[in-house]
């Protein structure tokens, strides 16, 4: 239980790692208020798959560039 006070949270949606370095019950919070914002995907994990999505994320954008640059 004492992992949920440490800041070892984030939270990403659809668009990606939206905040990191969070208490558990600030991703709550953030998670809530983006709801409200009609933010979609939205789910706690912790910094470090905030930082895979991060990465994951460039590196699709760098694949989707290079297609783009042959003509695929």
């Amino acid at each position: 239980m004492a992992e949920l006070s440490e800041p070892r949270w984030a939270v990403a949606s659809e668009r990606g790692a939206e905040a990191g370095n969070l208490t558990y019950a600030a991703a709550r919070d953030l998670v809530s208020k983006l709801a409200h914002e009609d933010v979609r995907g939205l789910c706690i994990v912790t910094n470090e798959a905030a930082r895979r999505i991060a990465e994951g994320s460039a590196q699709a954008e760098i694949r989707s560039e290079e297609n783009a640059a042959c003509g695929k």
